[in-house]
Parts: structure tokens; C-alpha cells; sequence
């Protein structure tokens, strides 16, 4: 599998595949930022939707890209790697190509792949690394954070988180610990979220309580933890693209508006909030804290104290309506960009080769085309025009990587008929756009249609790269022997 997907993301087409995914990725987030600016008088939670909605379709853009053809019913042209069968009760059989390029001429060095598609995919990775890195060490900390912290039995923080949780709504139990290692509240944990609380709220009153537990509770109702993963893993898939970190950077500030409109919304006064919020910033020490959800932000904190302040600010709760009518907009701009260009199939790895004594060969030649077709209508075949040249290593090796396939059917075939044996010869036109036309069986000394079927198939469905100055034809020769014979 790891040999299929570097292969594809160092070739031209899966490169330009996964710029053209990058390029509609960043379409979205675009489109998400205009929605939000378009709500910029609307509450934060309308716009904190917008954004989440934008990043998690830019990130499974490239999925559903792949998914696509499969759920429109069009043929899969993602093919698994192939390998040599294992030893069966079945006949053993190999397969040997002969394969030619009847008026090719390839030029020297043409064999060799470009470059830049594997200079790219390095420093595409070498980013994502640095992000990925960064993103393990950030869900450590929080692990270490939580694992550190211990339990609080303060009835007076009880009775704070069950008002806490009984104003917004949630049943879902949420542990409460207490950490040294903290100077402001923060959420942890994206499956088992936890509310972390400093030593210092040991001092707070209960009515501080049960504002900083409302505004914390409510990052775990509106699963900001989860979200906030989702934007992170975009940053890493995206880590060249400006907007998806200018998406990740105004998600984070619009869920702690929104989580700001639940505390007010439950009933604390605003004035009473914002001092509350003021008292806990100044206690805040600047630190590398892991992936969690603090409450305070020195760098946000003017801008929350004035919309706190702010009495014409909208704070009404997300509608379902909206919700739903977003949602639905936005998978429906995630599905049309992915059916927009079809995925390109994986790049086979090269065919394991049978063992010596099985009697498996891959051999280079010059057959001619010397007789009509006999499994295709010899009226409908056109011979195109041949003079293009061709990378004949790059048509060898797409065809040698689906031996195997044609190694599976031989033994199936020679379970029925374990005389098999022979040569079968198909020709076929590559076009100017790199598709197979005209396919056809030139010989068959195997005497199997079935398996001269699956070989006329198994050509018609590749895609070759495109034959410089016109078309060119190529014969497959196909050698199928009995192990021992």
C-alpha cells in the first residue's frame, strides 16, 4: 500500500490530482470566509458553523473526490497493487511479456520519470510532518495535563457544574479536575472530554464557578475539542495554503464568542462576566499549553471584553433551520467540486515475479503485425496512423503491474484446462490523449477465450501517458506457461 500511494503522488497525474484537490480545498475555505464575513453582524456560533463546515469539506475533499466515481456508478479506476499469488492447490502458471512499440522512437533519457512531481511530494510531506509533529506533542500534553490532574470534591464546584450543565442542557457526565500545572480553564480530550479548572478557582465564588464551568461545558456541547482537531489535521493537509490557517485562526476566536453568548444567554450580567474574564487573563502565564480549549487568550481578550460589553451584539442560539440549510449547501459544494475531474487510477506496482522454478520471464521484442483479428470484427478495425514516439519503459512498466491480475485468471483457467499454454498477441492504437483504441486479438495459441477476453480488457482500461507527435501502435505479446513445461 505504501508503495502504491508514493508511486501515485510522485507521478505527474497523481500530483496534478492532488494540486487540482488543494485548489478547490482552497475554493471552499474561500467561500467560507465570504459566508462569514457576509454574517460578520450575525451571532458567532452562525459564523463559527461556517467556518467548521468549510474546513472539514476542505478536508475530505480529496476523499470524496475518490469516492465519486464509485457512487456515480462509473467504473473504479483505482486499482489495488498486484502481486505474485501465493501457492495454491491450483496448477502453478507464469506469465511472460513481449512488448513492442511498432513505430516508436524514444528518445534518450525519455525512460527516466520527471522530477518534479517527487520534489514536490518531499517538500509537501516534509510540511505536513512539522504540523503532524506538532499536533502529537500538543494531544500529548493534554494527555499529560489530565493524567497530572486530580478530581475535586468541593461541593461548591459540584454544585457549580450540575447548574452549569443543567442551563445548557447536557447530560453527558464530564469529569472536573483540579491542575497546578494550569492558569486558566481549559477543556481537554476529544472522545472523553474534561474540564480543567486552576488552584486558583479554589478562591473563586460560586458564582465565578458556575460562569467559567458555563463557558467551558459549553465548548464540550458544541464538541469544539473535536472540531478544533479537524482544523489542525487541515492545517497539516494544507500547511502551504494561508487560508487554512486563517480559517483555523478565526474558528478558534468565534467558539470562545460563542461560548462567551452562552454565559450571557444563561443570565450573567455582562459587566460581571467581563470582570471575570479580566481577573483570570491577569493571572494568565504565558505558556506552550497542549491541544485544549482555554478559556483566555491574552491576544483575543480586547476584542472578547468589548463584544462582551457590546449590548447591540446578536447572541440569539443557532437556529436548526440555518443549521441545516448551511449544512446542506456546503456538502453540496464539497460534492460538485470532487465531481469535477476524476481521480487518476493508483500507479501499479511492478508485478512480483514468479519464482525461477515456476519458469516466469518479462522479455523485450519485435513482433510484427502480421495477421487480422479473429476476436474483433475485421471490418470495424481501423489501422490509425502510426509516427509518434513513445516512453516505451513507462508502457512496459503499466502493463507489467497488472501481470498479476492476468497470473490469477491463468491459474483459474488451468484448474479447467491444465494444458493451457501459448501466446496470445493483442494489439491496440494509444491515441494523442494516452487512452487504448482499436484493441484486438492478433493471436491466440492458447486456445482460451476467457482468458483471451480478460487480456483484451485488462489493455482497453489502461491510460497510458499521452505519445508525443501523434498516435502509435503497440503490440502486447502475451506468454502464458505451465510451470515445468
Amino acid at each position: 500500500m505504501f508503495t502504491t500511494l508514493y508511486a501515485f503522488v510522485t507521478s505527474s497525474a497523481g500530483m496534478a490530482w492532488l494540486l487540482a484537490c488543494a485548489l478547490k480545498a482552497g475554493l471552499l475555505l474561500a467561500a467560507a470566509g465570504l459566508g462569514a464575513a457576509l454574517l460578520r453582524r450575525g451571532t458567532a456560533a452562525a459564523r463559527h458553523l461556517i467556518w467548521t463546515l468549510g474546513i472539514t469539506a476542505a478536508l475530505l475533499l480529496p476523499v470524496l473526490s475518490l469516492a465519486a466515481p464509485a457512487l456515480m456508478g462509473a467504473p473504479v479506476t483505482v486499482a489495488p497493487v498486484t502481486e505474485a499469488p501465493p501457492a495454491t492447490s491450483l496448477p502453478a502458471a507464469s506469465i511472460s511479456a513481449d512488448t513492442s512499440i511498432v513505430g516508436a522512437a524514444t528518445a534518450p533519457g525519455a525512460a527516466h520519470a520527471p522530477t518534479w512531481p517527487l520534489w514536490l511530494a518531499a517538500l509537501w510531506a516534509t510540511g505536513s510532518l512539522v504540523v503532524v509533529i506538532r499536533l502529537v506533542r500538543g494531544q500529548l500534553a493534554a494527555r499529560q495535563l489530565r493524567r497530572t490532574a486530580t478530581p475535586s470534591a468541593d461541593p461548591i464546584w459540584t454544585a457549580a457544574q450540575r447548574d452549569a450543565a443543567t442551563t445548557l442542557g447536557l447530560a453527558r457526565p464530564v469529569a472536573l479536575l483540579r491542575s497546578a500545572a494550569i492558569a486558566t480553564p481549559m477543556t481537554v480530550g476529544v472522545l472523553r472530554p474534561c474540564v480543567l479548572l486552576p488552584i486558583a478557582a479554589d478562591a473563586w465564588s460560586s458564582d465565578r464557578l458556575r460562569a467559567v464551568l458555563t463557558h467551558e461545558l459549553g465548548h464540550v456541547r458544541r464538541r469544539d475539542t473535536t472540531v478544533q482537531l479537524a482544523a489542525q489535521l487541515a492545517c497539516a493537509l494544507y500547511w502551504w495554503n494561508p487560508l487554512a490557517w486563517l480559517a483555523a485562526a478565526r474558528l478558534r476566536l468565534e467558539r470562545e464568542h460563542a461560548c462567551d453568548d452562552l454565559v450571557l444567554h444563561a443570565g450573567v450580567t455582562p459587566s460581571t462576566y467581563a470582570r471575570d474574564l479580566l481577573d483570570v487573563a491577569r493571572a494568565l502565564v504565558p505558556r506552550a499549553h497542549a491541544d485544549a480549549v482555554g478559556m483566555v487568550d491574552r491576544s483575543w481578550t480586547a476584542a472578547r471584553l468589548r463584544r462582551i460589553v457590546d449590548a447591540t451584539t446578536a447572541r440569539q442560539p443557532l437556529g436548526r433551520r440555518f443549521s441545516l440549510a448551511t449544512g446542506a449547501l456546503a456538502v453540496a459544494a464539497a460534492a460538485t467540486l470532487a465531481c469535477t475531474s476524476d481521480p487518476p487510477a493508483l500507479p501499479q506496482a511492478k508485478a512480483a515475479t514468479a519464482p525461477a522454478a515456476r519458469g516466469a520471464a518479462v522479455t523485450l521484442g519485435t513482433p510484427s503485425l502480421r495477421e487480422a483479428p479473429f476476436l474483433a470484427d475485421p471490418t470495424s478495425f481501423a489501422m490509425p496512423a502510426s509516427g509518434g514516439t513513445f516512453d516505451v519503459a513507462a508502457v512496459t512498466a503499466e502493463v507489467e503491474g497488472h501481470l498479476g491480475e492476468l497470473q490469477q485468471c491463468y491459474a483459474r483457467r488451468l484448474a479447467v484446462t491444465p494444458t493451457l499454454a501459448g501466446q496470445i498477441v493483442i494489439h491496440g492504437a494509444i491515441t494523442p490523449s494516452g487512452d487504448v483504441a482499436d484493441v484486438c486479438i492478433i493471436e491466440n495459441t492458447v486456445g482460451d477465450r476467457e482468458l483471451a477476453e480478460r487480456v483484451n480488457q485488462l489493455i482497453k482500461a489502461r491510460h497510458f501517458a499521452p505519445p508525443r507527435g501523434g498516435s502509435v501502435d503497440v503490440q502486447f505479446p502475451l506468454t502464458f506457461v505451465r510451470a515445468g513445461a
